[in-house]
């Protein structure tokens, strides 16, 4: 009885294992990441902005087997503070942001991330069918944090 009661939790947490919820590959993984918090996972996307522009412009293309009306990814977020923000533009240091990716079944690919019109990443797309799907985000400063910053509010998103 206790053999085969071992051997039953045994195959219980294989099988448990091996259905678990399979992340897609990342060709970027100094841009990119999945990140589980909780029952969800998160994408996050850490990027270099250009601190001398007043508006960035961050675009992330994601893709997903099949045809798919995906809903469950969330818009981009910024994950760092203000302060944290400001400083890392003046440094020229990558910002961290945040897409919450929902899906208790499948998670999309990253596909290209573009900084300003520039890709910094690029995957080898899925084979036909897939569906392609956009997450932009236009980061705006008051002033290019490059010039004088006097500590003011000077961050924004759109």
């Amino acid at each position: 009885m206790g053999c085969n009661l071992c051997f039953l939790v045994t195959l219980i947490l294989v099988f448990g294992y091996s259905f678990g919820q399979e992340l897609p590959p990342v060709a970027c993984p100094d841009n990119f990441a999945y990140l589980k918090l909780g029952d969800r996972y998160v994408g996050q996307v850490s990027v270099v902005l250009n601190g001398s522009y007043t508006e960035n412009n961050l675009k992330v293309e994601l893709t997903v087997r099949g045809v798919s009306a995906l809903k469950n990814v969330g818009e981009i977020q910024v994950s760092d503070s203000g302060v944290t923000v400001r400083d890392k533009l003046i440094k020229n240091e990558k910002i961290n942001f945040q897409m919450d990716m929902s899906s208790k079944d499948v998670l999309p690919k990253v596909q290209r991330i573009i900084v300003n019109g520039e890709t910094i990443c690029q995957d080898v797309p899925y084979e036909p069918p897939f569906t392609l799907f956009t997450r932009t985000m236009n980061f705006y400063t008051k002033s290019p944090i490059l010039a004088k910053d006097k500590g003011e509010d000077i961050l924004g998103t759109n």
